[in-house]
């Protein structure tokens, strides 16, 4: 049994897939399987990854009618066989030693659950952009779901043999699937970032979270309201529509001041996320709340 399986959920990749294919397969470390699966694509993917599988025996690829991404991610867990699964997606570009960092922190760390990496945006041509300030402890980690996703979703490794079927995908969080996730781990194990770079995150004019923003703001803001420290405020899903975010939301500064004082109060009562790192946390957010494009 290999110590690690990748998985590669493929949708009309064509453009990037083959990078990304061989950005792990030219990994320092060797002993892995890498589960690729192409979900119905119409272009010329196939084509590509069965010309990849055939150079290389560690891609087991499958391809099927389209499901969607939500299914495909746990049929790709289900078919791993490793004690560590470690995303990837189709257009983004894995350094050569993010495996080899990411399994030794999780070996010499067995209680971390989930462990990302830092990160920097990369736009369709391929030239790269800024670094995204990440944080590395659990508590603030946690603290930081309230105002964005702190773990980027394709550089994520994942201690199977902690998790088990913890490691599940929930198809009613569709564009927000990845967010639930940890949330709903991050209550029981700890999770954790990688300081360094070790991705780099395209950014596509069509991608899901561009189009749909709107709707998953919404959904994160409703998700986090029942999940956090805001499960007992009565106008807890008012409070995230306005943190969560928080550059992209129609909010002005007032409105997100109030909501940071609001936020914090209730968490003084619930005390579901470390006070100190929820603090500091908003105080981040409300210095950085002109920001836009945080992305270039």
């Amino acid at each position: 049994m290999t110590q690690i399986s990748v998985i590669l959920p493929v949708y009309n990749a064509e453009k990037f897939v083959e990078a990304a294919v061989n950005s792990i397969l030219q990994q320092t470390i060797t002993d892995f399987e890498f589960i690729i699966i192409n979900d119905g694509s119409t272009d010329n993917s196939l084509n590509i990854l069965e010309s990849l599988a055939k150079q290389d025996a560690r891609i087991k690829l499958i391809s099927r009618a389209n499901k969607g991404l939500i299914a495909t991610l746990n049929e790709a867990i289900f078919i791993s066989s490793s004690d560590y699964i470690a995303r990837m997606d189709a257009d983004d570009i894995s350094m050569p030693t993010r495996l080899e960092k990411q399994l030794a922190y999780l070996k010499k760390h067995p209680k971390v659950a989930v462990l990302g990496t830092g990160y920097r945006y990369m736009d369709e041509a391929g030239v790269l952009g800024a670094k995204r300030n990440i944080f590395t402890k659990y508590e603030d980690i946690k603290a930081s779901f309230l105002f964005g996703n702190p773990i980027a979703h394709p550089s994520v490794m994942v201690n199977y043999r902690l998790l088990g079927d913890k490691f599940e995908y929930r198809p009613e969080y569709k564009t927000i699937e990845d967010l639930e996730l940890w949330c709903r781990i991050s209550a029981d194990y700890q999770i954790s970032n990688l300081h360094e770079v070790l991705l780099h995150y395209r950014i596509l004019n069509n991608s899901i979270s561009g189009k749909n923003l709107a709707f998953q703001i919404k959904s994160a803001a409703n998700m986090l309201s029942e999940q956090t420290a805001l499960i007992k405020a009565d106008n807890s899903s008012d409070i995230t529509n306005i943190t969560y975010s928080y550059t992209s939301n129609s909010a002005n500064f007032t409105q997100f001041l109030k909501a940071c004082i609001n936020l914090n109060s209730q968490n003084l009562k619930n005390k579901l996320i470390n006070p100190g790192s929820l603090l500091k946390r908003s105080l981040i957010a409300l210095l950085t709340s002109n920001r836009k494009n945080l992305r270039s």
